[in-house]
């Protein structure tokens, strides 16, 4: 870990690489999986002196590894504000000591999400996760930690402007992980210079518009204040960056997401969207014995497809055309 003069830390360790495997990377919810037409919606890109600047709490990491974490609870005092009406601070310590890769620093964005789902936080005045460094951050989680999100998900593309401009627009926020060259990152707006990476690091994007006519994202970090434009953490990360160090990208929700169904399934067929199928007959009780969540398409899935069918009104054929696919996600939206 280094404390350069700008006091910019973070290193190779702040971002964990993923260790999942392909297809259960694909079982992520993405945006056009959970918000019905939001991928089609057109972004108005307005000019920077149209949109009223908003920010958050700064928040300051010190000598930790914890900006994955750090990010995380500011996106919560987010979605928080905006279901709420209330600006609450909370702590980045118990999401980032419940890591999965503890004792070793950093974390991967969708443990993050996870232990913010699973196990959750509290207030910063009851448990301190700001100007401190790696070993009291590392310290054992003793307090409550009522404050939980209800799911999460991603931009489609997880380094694209647009994408995670709508995320953005949906939910208020968008955690993004960069790869890149101090070099480049510790500046007001960050420039690809085509540079050895040498950190990952964790931020919160949270507004989008135009800045000298260029596309934007942003964004409020927990590190390296004396290099951003507001000295509080302010910067503006571009297409052209975005696209070339952005690694991951993602969103917390306050209620569980639900799955939008978008393709035909029959008897015979087996995929990822026909566990979502499974998952929603079980929890609507369909089936005479609860279904297991394989993907595969069966006599059993046939059967319980058929007895949601009766159960609105559709001809129970036991096959999920358009017709079935529109009551499944009209009933949970």
């Amino acid at each position: 870990m280094e404390n350069e003069k700008d006091d910019f830390i973070a290193n190779l360790d702040s971002v964990i690489e993923d260790p999942r495997s392909v297809e259960e990377k694909e079982r992520d919810y993405k945006t056009s999986d959970i918000t019905p037409g939001a991928i089609e919606d057109e972004l108005v890109w307005l000019d920077e002196s149209e949109v009223e600047q908003i920010s958050y709490t700064p928040r300051d990491q010190a000598f930790s590894l914890s900006c994955m974490a750090q990010a995380a609870a500011k996106g919560y005092e987010i979605i928080n504000k905006i279901k709420n009406a209330i600006v609450e601070i909370f702590s980045a310590h118990p999401p980032y000591r419940s890591r999965s890769n503890y004792p070793e620093g950093g974390m991967w964005l969708q443990d993050l999400f996870n232990q913010m789902k699973n196990v959750g936080t509290n207030y910063e005045s009851v448990d301190v996760s700001q100007n401190i460094g790696e070993t009291e951050m590392n310290r054992d989680v003793t307090c409550e930690t009522p404050f939980k999100i209800g799911g999460y998900g991603f931009p489609d593309v997880r380094n694209d402007i647009d994408d995670i401009a709508k995320a953005i627009k949906k939910y208020g926020h968008c955690q993004i992980v960069i790869h890149a060259n101090k070099k480049e990152y510790t500046k007001p707006i960050p420039e690809y210079l085509g540079l050895m990476v040498d950190f990952g690091h964790g931020i919160e994007g949270i507004q989008f518009f135009k800045k000298d006519g260029v596309k934007v994202i942003k964004i409020e970090d927990s590190t390296g204040h004396s290099s951003t434009a507001d000295k509080k953490g302010t910067r503006y990360l571009t297409e052209d960056f975005l696209r070339k160090r952005c690694s991951d990208s993602g969103y917390m929700l306050i209620d569980p997401p639900q799955y939008i169904f978008k393709t035909l399934m029959r008897q015979g067929f087996i995929s990822a969207e026909i566990k979502e199928l499974q998952k929603r007959l079980n929890k609507e009780g369909m089936a005479i014995e609860k279904l297991i969540i394989d993907g595969n398409f069966g006599k059993r899935t046939k059967s319980a497809v058929i007895n949601y069918q009766k159960n609105h009104s559709l001809v129970a054929d036991g096959i999920v055309g358009p017709k079935t696919r529109a009551v499944l996600n009209l009933s949970v939206n």
